[in-house]
């Protein structure tokens, strides 16, 4: 536009005739107002204040909805029409709901007399909360709300979005925690729990899956075909779920009748176009882990019909949506091919998701904070009911083992607690993580384990009895717990834990007097790393076992503690040890002096497989806490190493390998470290049997444990070489054929990655980049891209960052090798001046539930000017990554941590392996 400077200032005369038209002006919308709002019935809503970006009052609570879908794969967006039956308590003219990202073209109230309130639909907020005002204020009563829209099919794996797969697109949904506004309006949070209708009208030759059975398909116009499914039971809209597309359906036995159950439930499985068959192996255990979970809840599964769905890109590992469960397809997907690691992590995601059909679904939390409940027992179940069904399958201890995986992230000043409270749902994925899952479910194996089995199963049933297709808290369910068991003392111990961060440390002390023992004390702390800003505060219930070894009188005692300080009894001869943590069910760590864990050490073959387990992760901590000598701690590694239980046998390969990434830097330090490593776990591989398909799974998981110990931190050199060819014959990468039979399952990952290490041309790289591409299994394309991402060569990783760019390795794929390249000690350097350079695309390439942990790319620093620099670029960036904030504050804490231990510690460990 051109603007001619002389008219920009007016003179007076013209001043005062714009104002007076001005007035006028607003004279006359005054009146359009007025006459407007008497027309349609009253006045203008007042201002509502700010929209809640945290839970909604109950002025309109949801009672039912009617869900009417157009979808078609092939377009770019799909339309709806909603109807929401809702109780208003009190009288209103506008209330709040959510929805985001949905073009609202219709929207009205009605009543059963006819009566029709025209009303506003308004996204007012980037939480996803929208202010629906009404023509004229209404008064206490139930009505309906009508609201037409039309969206875009999502494109980052959240809500109601698209994939294509082999040039077919695929609609999936994925609603939790809160992506269900993205996918239609309604009151998207836990505790509004309703029955939903739902139709779906799509074209004639896709399949369509709800949550709830198909009872009808009508023929409709251009092609399509309606399906009408049977309402649901109560349900939150995070567990609502469909697929649409040219999916695969493979019709599996139902499963059975029981006592507690008249009717068969039918059973399929979906997958795409091309992959049903694989779907076999996990539709065939589906049965076993039903019923197994129906007899310990002791109530029948609640929803009529179960679908299980391999989703052709999916953000997480499943989702329990209630009776459409959707999974990865590396959960669901098998054959004989797929690596007994995989094939065991699978089945505990399996019954995690089926658990939650009752801890989840059928009793709800109220709101996301104790959302904990819910993952935490389902994490626990999932080990519980994997062991019952395939007890071949060596998940003892499983759940202990995974809450001692949490406390490395729990040892933090920054870690949050089991239960935190959520304030603002743009940051409630800050509760789903490893706290709330592994550690959540670590603490209900402490508990189950004090109780015992019987106790705790009972307190669970109480708690599906008394809240049938409804809400709970977790008060609610530490109730129940009491109730059930017959011991409320536990109550307390499990909130101890439940509202508190950090990991208690028990330090053990033997009293004993004249050759007799007297007592053991122990004073209780949180623990703290060396370099740790954590302060002393707080006081845990803890439930403790322990017992003597080589004296007192043997037993295992139990009690729960609840001072800083307290002793128990002995009775008999000193004993020659104590083991803290009887049994190794404990969500704590100990303590001893250097001669109480040299006595430890001596009598490890004494120890259970647990109590071997909770020895590894203590000595490992009191290291890492300057507690204990370098010395002491690797003659414990040894022991450890020689020990019968496959996963106590294993625990020295990951505390080893960690902590000579984190302090072993020059050539000789890593040379002796490779030999201390082969003297350990040489002997061990030299003595376990040749690989066979019938061999138990904890002797397959053990040789692969120990494969990658020697071939990787240990750099056997003989190992490295074996491995390498065998996958250069399994790719096929040599100008021969693939000859898949090269290599065990169970080893490819690793085969892959050494082969990756040891080109010198890159013809390897080149060859398994162009089969990952084209993989077809999930599971495999994962390994490769891992492989690839270990490359040295600087030019092999440029390859790889523009695939990552230009979308050829997509979504979490995508985040997962960028993590890889930034582990590994040759790419970090590179790969970290380019995320820099390219963050705003790399953040919008993540998906939106990846975003958050953006800052773990730079876990691996270990300097106080690495630590600067990402505090200052996250910083600064912090806009494109919504909810960082926990994330980058345990990053930059695990940075400093590093490098404190660094500083205290790497001389000493390194001049302890001479």
């Amino acid at each position: 536009m051109l603007i001619n400077k002389k008219n920009l200032r007016p003179s007076g005369a013209r001043l005062r005739e714009k104002g007076a038209s001005m007035m006028r002006l607003r004279s006359l919308m005054a009146a359009f107002l007025a006459l407007a709002a008497a027309a349609c019935g009253g006045k203008p809503e007042a201002d509502p204040g700010p929209a809640p970006v945290g839970q909604l009052d109950n002025l309109a609570t949801p009672l039912a909805y009617r869900l009417d879908l157009r979808i078609d794969p092939r377009e770019e967006r799909f339309s709806g029409d909603v109807q929401i039956r809702i109780n208003f308590t009190a009288a209103t003219q506008g209330f709040w709901l959510h929805g985001k990202g949905l073009d609202v073209t219709r929207a009205e109230l009605t009543y059963d007399d006819g009566r029709r309130i025209p009303a506003n639909y308004a996204e007012q907020s980037d939480a996803g909360v929208a202010r629906v005002s009404l023509d004229r204020q209404i008064q206490p009563g139930e009505a309906t709300l009508l609201l037409s829209y039309n969206a875009a099919f999502n494109a980052s794996l959240e809500g109601i979005y698209k994939v294509v797969s082999d040039g077919s697109p695929y609609i999936v949904t994925q609603m939790e925690p809160v992506s269900a506004r993205l996918g239609f309006p309604g009151f998207d949070q836990p505790n509004f729990k309703t029955p939903f209708k739902v139709s779906i009208t799509a074209p004639a030759d896709n399949v369509v899956i709800a949550n709830g059975a198909e009872l009808a398909a009508e023929p409709a116009e251009d092609g399509f075909v309606k399906h009408v499914f049977a309402e649901t039971q109560a349900l939150p809209t995070y567990l609502i779920a469909l697929a649409v597309g040219p999916y695969d359906i493979v019709e599996a036995e139902a499963i059975p009748a029981t006592a507690l159950r008249a009717d068969p439930v039918p059973l399929r499985g979906i997958a795409a176009k091309g992959k049903g068959e694989r779907l076999r192996r996990m539709l065939d255990s589906t049965s076993s882990i039903m019923l197994f979970l129906e007899e310990y809840f002791g109530v029948a599964y609640p929803y009529g019909k179960l679908d299980l769905i391999a989703a052709p890109n999916f953000a997480f590992g499943a989702m329990e949506n209630a009776g459409a469960i959707v999974y990865r397809e590396s959960v669901l997907l098998m054959d004989e091919t797929t690596p007994i690691s995989v094939r065991r992590g699978a089945l505990i995601t399996h019954v995690h998701e089926l658990a939650h059909q009752w801890f989840g679904n059928y009793v709800t939390p109220v709101w996301w904070d104790d959302i904990w409940l819910n993952e935490s027992f389902a994490t626990w179940m999932g080990h519980k009911g994997a062991a019952a069904v395939l007890p071949e399958g060596a998940y003892e201890r499983q759940s202990e083992r995974a809450g001692i995986g949490a406390m490395g992230v729990d040892s933090l000043a920054s870690t949050r607690r089991i239960r935190e409270p959520v304030t603002d749902t743009r940051n409630v994925l800050d509760a789903f993580d490893g706290i709330t899952y592994s550690k959540g479910g670590g603490v209900l194996a402490m508990v189950e384990n004090y109780l015992g089995e019987a106790a705790f199963r009972d307190g669970v049933r109480t708690h599906m009895r008394r809240f049938p297709f409804g809400v709970a808290t977790a008060k609610d369910f530490f109730e129940s717990l009491a109730q059930g068991s017959g011991q409320p003392d536990l109550a307390g111990a499990l909130e101890s834990f439940v509202a508190q961060r950090g990991v208690p440390v028990l330090e053990a002390k033997l009293q004993c007097e004249g050759g007799a023992a007297q007592s053991v004390s122990f004073t209780q702390s949180r623990y703290a790393p060396l370099g740790s800003r954590i302060a002393q505060e707080g006081i845990w219930s803890i439930p403790v076992c322990w017992r003597a070894l080589g004296g007192g009188d043997g037993a295992r005692n139990c009690a729960i503690f609840s001072a800083a300080q307290q002793s128990a009894p002995l009775s008999g001869a000193c004993p020659a040890a104590i083991m803290p943590n009887a049994g190794g069910a404990g969500y704590y760590r100990f303590d001893l002096d250097e001669a109480g864990w040299q006595a430890l050490i001596g009598r490890i073959g004494e120890l259970d497989a647990g109590e071997q387990n909770a020895l590894a992760n203590s000595i490992g901590a009191a290291f890492r806490a300057g507690k204990v000598s370098a010395t002491t701690f690797l003659s414990a590694q040894a022991a450890l190493a020689r020990v019968e239980a496959w996963d106590a046998a294993s625990t020295p390969t990951g505390a080893l390998a960690g902590l000579a990434d984190d302090l072993l830097s020059d050539a000789d330090a890593k040379a002796r470290f490779a030999a201390f490593g082969q003297r350990l776990y040489a002997p061990r591989l030299a003595a376990l049997p040749a690989p066979s398909t019938a061999e138990p799974f904890s002797t397959t998981l053990f040789r692969t444990n120990v494969f990658n110990f020697l071939a990787g931190p240990a750099a056997d050199p003989a190992i490295r070489a074996d491995l390498a060819g065998k996958a250069r014959r399994f790719i096929g990468s040599d100008g021969a054929s693939p000859d898949r039979t090269a290599l065990s399952p169970d080893l490819v990952p690793l085969a892959l990655q050494l082969a990756v290490e040891d080109d010198a041309d890159g013809g390897f790289f080149t060859a398994l980049f162009e089969v990952a591409k084209a993989a077809k299994d999930q599971s495999f394309q994962g390994f490769a891209y891992n492989a690839l991402a270990e490359t040295e060569s600087e030019d092999r990783l440029a390859v790889l960052r523009t695939a990552i760019l230009d979308g050829v390795i997509g979504g979490r794929e995508a985040f997962v090798m960028i993590g890889r390249m930034m582990g590994n000690p040759a790419a970090q350097g590179p790969t970290w001046e380019w995320v820099k350079a390219n963050f705003a695309q790399i953040a919008e390439l993540t998906p939106a539930n990846r975003k958050p942990n953006l800052p773990n790319l730079a876990g691996d620093f270990c300097t106080t000017d690495a630590r600067a620099e990402v505090e200052a670029f996250f910083t600064a960036n912090a806009a494109l990554v919504p909810g960082l904030e926990r994330n980058l504050a345990q990053t930059l804490e695990q940075i400093d941590l590093c490098a404190s231990l660094r500083a205290a510690k790497a001389e000493e460990f390194a001049a302890a392996l001479r």
